[in-house]
């Protein structure tokens, strides 16, 4: 059984996993801690490189605020950021529009700061 590239045991079969290909949403939440937020430089680039996505809109939206704004979070908010970039590019492409709200109230939660930061002028 091939085993993760993130050496990560959460019991999936390596060739099963869609994690492996862009994005290993569960090496993130072994990094992010409920009582200290412990993010190194390197899961940092890889959360910031996950923000670059197919859409030029979302890199606009998506990757200022991993850059402002990801490390000032609370470990829930970290958790619900690292969630969202789960999401299809068009589920959140029509989220940052406002044109929808996602079903999950936490990742409603994020994507309401993610549009407040948006609007938010920045020096």
């Amino acid at each position: 059984m091939p085993t993760c590239k993130y050496k990560v045991s959460c019991g999936v079969i390596a060739a099963d996993c869609r994690y492996n290909t862009r994005f290993c949403s569960r090496l993130m939440q072994a990094t992010v801690m409920k009582w200290k937020i412990m993010v190194s430089e390197n899961e940092f680039k890889r959360i910031r490189w996950a923000c670059r996505r197919g859409m030029l809109e979302l890199d606009l939206v998506m990757v200022p605020y991993v850059e402002h704004r990801f490390r000032d979070l609370d470990a829930d908010n970290q958790q619900r950021f690292i969630n969202l970039l789960e999401s299809e590019d068009t589920d959140l492409f029509m989220w940052f529009l406002g044109r929808n709200l996602p079903e999950d109230p936490d990742l409603a939660m994020i994507v309401d700061d993610i549009n407040t930061f948006t609007k938010t002028p920045r020096s």
